[in-house]
C-alpha cells in the first residue's frame, strides 16, 4: 500500500495541537523568622557612658540600632526583646516602636516601667492596636522553639525552670559582664552588635558559651 505525500503546514499544526505554557512558578514567601534581644535602651543618652558604646550620641545610637534591626528583620518576623527597650514615656517608645519591622513580644526590664505603664492605658481603650504593636510577656516566659526549652527573663537567673534536663537561659540586664554559667546566654545588644541575633543561634550560643567564649 502506497501513500501520497502530505505535507502539514504550520497553520494546520496549531490548529490541531493546542500549545501550553506552563505558568511561571510563584515566588516562595519568606518564611517568617523568630529573632531575640534585649537593653537596647532607645534614647536613654547616659548608656553610652555607662556601657562604653562606640557612639558619639543618642541619635546616633538610636539610628544604627534600628538600622540593624531592620536589615535583620522582617516585617512578619517575630522579635523577643528581653527588656529595658526604652527610656521614656510611652510617646518616645511608640514612636521607636513604629520604626521597627517584626511584632515585638516583650518581657519586661526595670527601665520599661514608666511607657509600659502608659501602653497598658492604651491596651483598655484600644486592645486591637495594642496588641498589634506589642505583647507583654510575663518575667520570665517559658518559651519552647524548634525542639528546645528556653526560658527568657530581663535578669540573669542561677537556676531555672527543667535546667537539669537541658533547658537554657537566656537574659539580658548585664551587658555582656554576666558571669558564665551553663547553658545561659546574654542576648543584649553590647554582646551581639548591637543586633538582635536569631533564636536558633541564642539557643546554640547558650549550650555552647563557656567563660566568655563560643566554643
Amino acid at each position: 500500500m502506497t501513500y501520497a505525500p502530505y505535507t502539514l503546514d504550520r497553520a494546520e499544526l496549531h490548529s490541531r495541537v493546542e500549545l501550553r505554557v506552563a505558568p511561571a512558578p510563584k515566588p516562595k514567601k519568606p518564611q517568617p523568622r523568630v529573632w531575640i534581644t534585649a537593653d537596647t535602651h532607645f534614647a536613654h543618652a547616659h548608656i553610652i557612658d555607662l556601657c562604653q558604646r562606640p557612639f558619639e550620641n543618642v541619635e546616633q545610637m538610636d539610628q544604627v540600632m534600628a538600622d540593624n534591626w531592620n536589615r535583620a528583620v522582617g516585617i512578619g518576623d517575630t522579635v523577643y526583646h528581653l527588656g529595658d527597650f526604652c527610656l521614656g514615656n510611652f510617646d518616645v517608645a511608640l514612636d521607636i516602636l513604629c520604626e521597627l519591622n517584626g511584632h515585638i513580644k516583650l518581657v519586661p526590664g526595670g527601665h520599661d516601667e514608666r511607657w509600659l505603664r502608659q501602653f497598658a492605658k492604651l491596651k483598655h481603650v484600644n486592645d486591637d492596636f495594642a496588641e498589634g504593636m506589642l505583647e507583654v510577656l510575663p518575667p520570665i516566659y517559658n518559651l519552647h522553639h524548634n525542639g528546645k526549652h528556653a526560658v527568657l527573663c530581663h535578669y540573669p537567673l542561677s537556676s531555672w525552670e527543667q535546667q537539669h534536663y537541658g533547658a537554657v537561659m537566656l537574659h539580658g540586664h548585664s551587658h555582656g559582664r554576666s558571669g558564665a554559667t551553663p547553658n545561659r546566654y546574654d542576648v543584649g545588644v553590647d554582646l551581639n552588635n548591637f543586633t538582635p541575633i536569631l533564636m536558633d543561634e541564642a539557643i546554640r550560643l547558650a549550650e555552647t558559651y563557656v567563660y566568655g567564649k563560643a566554643t
